[in-house]
């Protein structure tokens, strides 16, 4: 077994076995590489980042939506974030998941949330 294989075996092990972990240690687990559970929290984070001059990709936790108003909801997130950078004037960049946004349930809607304009119905 190659160097590659094993490490593909040791991801898969572990990313199966996380729905069985307790909240609570994932949660100590990944602090190190969480800014902070509010946006308000992460924006700080940025901040000091910034100040000390790194630049920054934010991502928003979520998973993939399984419904219109999940997707609305993720949509309204990111919507908050990007206002809150640009008004923090932050050296900051979003990443955005298109499953989060809907795709897996409506491609249309999805590139209609992602580009900020309304979905033609049919089109």
């Amino acid at each position: 077994m190659s160097e590659n294989q094993k490490m593909h075996f040791i991801d898969v092990l572990v990313a199966r076995s996380l729905p069985f972990i307790p909240r609570a240690i994932v949660k100590r687990l990944s602090t190190r590489y969480l800014a902070g559970s509010t946006l308000e929290e992460a924006l700080q984070v940025i901040q000091n980042l910034n100040r000390a001059g790194f630049g920054v990709t934010l991502d928003v936790l979520g998973e993939s939506a399984t419904s219109a108003a999940e997707a609305d909801a993720m949509n309204a997130a990111y919507a908050t974030a990007i206002a809150a950078i640009a008004a923090n004037n932050l050296d900051a960049e979003l990443s955005i998941k298109p499953s989060a946004l809907g795709l897996l349930n409506d491609e249309a809607q999805c590139e209609a949330r992602i580009s900020g304009r309304p979905a033609v119905p049919g089109g």
